[in-house]
């Protein structure tokens, strides 16, 4: 560690990258990331009298903030990022990402509109994919036409065929553009959104509360699965097991929804498994429900999702020990395959710019004199 600490900027910069981006997005193997945190926290206070004005170092500031749950102090750190990256494209989209991202957990929909609006106005990664995100959090503000709008825009966008998000962007967009758009269905998508990026542990009770009486209060018969997951998820992230089993159970049974949400039973039998396998007393049962989830179900949205997730639950199922036999080497392969593949095929694979920039320790406040103030 002493030795990257005294090494070039852009070595601390790929170890930044490694533990506050690249390991908390895969955990793959069950792994705390606490360790790589404090890791991270370390380069920080180092580097921080050194570069006190550096874009790249204080954005990574925020993801040690935003993994932590600090969501309003990570706000604050990107958009300094972002004000001192005034001349850098990519700094700035990196930084835009992340405050759409910890505005949605606020449930600040209005903010979250402005920064994926203007990714999709400037980015090469994903228009489509951002344009979605766009519509749902300018419906969660109110604005329904706007929302439709861009809604139509996610069609136009569209180019890829083979990456999972652009195509379940363009289902949802179109979905939601021709039924009866609603500004509870677009906080609906915004939750959907956070439940399958895994963010929903990050936002507080209250938020977390507000969301259970928004999805509550919808009646639509063809949401009501993806309802109840959420609700589900909601729940177990308030540690309520008695709901969160209630509502997974209703969500695993619900076949109506089953066409537009194909993703819903699947999720909710592995979601139900994992809450059952906490109990020694339900154990079985949840295990019964981890092999009808991997075997009774294919061809759904952000299936490769759910396999990994699987493959490291039954790695944890099979034991704790570093010896233990029950993930063999076959198992760790198809979880990196997996793992790589989502990697590609998600917008955390936008960030490796911020480890290409970093490579030039001329830009980004990399040199011994400090980035220019901010405008």
């Amino acid at each position: 560690m002493e030795d990257f600490l005294r090494g070039k900027p852009p070595k601390c910069l790929a170890l930044l990258w490694y533990h506050t981006v690249v390991q908390p997005f895969f955990a793959l193997d069950g792994s705390d990331t606490q360790a790589g945190l404090m890791e991270a926290k370390c380069i920080l206070k180092q580097r921080e009298a050194t570069y006190p004005k550096s874009s790249l170092f204080i954005f990574f500031k925020g993801r040690v903030q935003r993994l932590e749950c600090q969501i309003s102090s990570a706000l604050t750190s990107f958009n300094e990022a972002l004000d001192l990256a005034s001349d850098q494209r990519e700094i700035q989209h990196v930084c835009l990402y992340e405050i759409g991202w910890c505005s949605m957990i606020e449930l600040n929909y209005g903010e979250a509109f402005r920064a994926f609006e203007r990714l999709k106005a400037e980015s090469r990664w994903s228009q489509c994919y951002y344009a979605y995100l766009t519509g749902v959090c300018q419906g969660a503000t109110g604005d329904l036409e706007g929302a439709v709008a861009t809604f139509k825009d996610v069609k136009t966008l569209f180019k890829r065929k083979n990456n999972q998000i652009e195509v379940f962007s363009l289902q949802r967009a179109e979905k939601l553009r021709s039924q009866g758009l609603s500004r509870e269905l677009c906080i609906l998508s915004v939750i959907e959104i956070l439940y399958l990026w895994k963010a929903l542990p990050n936002c507080s009770s209250a938020k977390l509360q507000t969301m259970t009486h928004v999805l509550q209060e919808m009646e639509d018969a063809s949401w009501t699965g993806l309802k109840n997951l959420l609700l589900g998820a909601i729940s177990r992230c308030l540690l309520n097991t008695k709901d969160a089993v209630q509502y997974f159970h209703l969500a695993a049974r619900d076949e109506v929804g089953r066409q537009c949400n194909s993703y819903v039973q699947p999720y909710s039998c592995y979601e139900l498994g994992c809450v059952l396998l906490n109990s020694p007393e339900t154990a079985a049962k949840g295990r019964m429900l981890m092999l009808q989830a991997k075997e009774d179900y294919a061809g759904y949205d952000f299936e490769n999702r759910l396999h990994a997730s699987m493959l490291c639950e039954r790695k944890l199922m099979n034991g704790q020990h570093h010896e233990d036999q029950g993930m063999n080497q076959t198992g760790r392969g198809e979880i990196s395959r997996r793992g790589k593949h989502l990697m590609e095929h998600s917008p955390i694979h936008h960030l490796k710019t911020v480890s290409r920039t970093a490579a030039n320790p001329a830009r980004n406040g990399h040199s011994p004199k400090p980035d220019r103030p901010a405008k």
